[in-house]
């Protein structure tokens, strides 16, 4: 893992889930983050990279190792930002064209 630490904010570079795993409770003021958009893009062959999955409920699988990190280390009353999009749905793939609502169910 990569990090700079200053007397102002502090980076990480590493996997996600090892990383807020190590970190202590409430020990953030501001998170913000952009997850894989499910199964749009993939960064890795790693079985652990959130962006290396089938399907949205794959994802999901795997987004809900970091979540409970995520809330654990934000300091009550602080924000989390995160940075996501709608995902097309198309008619070849998907039976229909439109939408999904990729934003809300990083919400749920």
């Amino acid at each position: 893992m990569e990090q700079v630490i200053t007397e102002k904010y502090a980076l990480y570079n590493g996997d996600c889930v090892d990383v807020t795993s190590q970190m202590g409770d409430e020990s953030v003021d501001f998170q913000i983050f952009s997850p894989p958009f499910a199964n749009l893009y993939i960064y890795s062959d790693d079985l652990r990279d959130m962006g290396n999955c089938k399907s949205m409920e794959e994802f999901f699988e795997q987004f809900d190792f970091l979540v409970p990190h995520l809330l654990r280390v934000l300091k009550t009353g602080r924000l989390c930002a995160v940075h996501c999009k709608q995902l097309a749905k198309y008619k070849g793939r998907d039976g229909a064209s439109g939408w999904i609502d990729f934003r809300g169910e990083i919400i749920r």
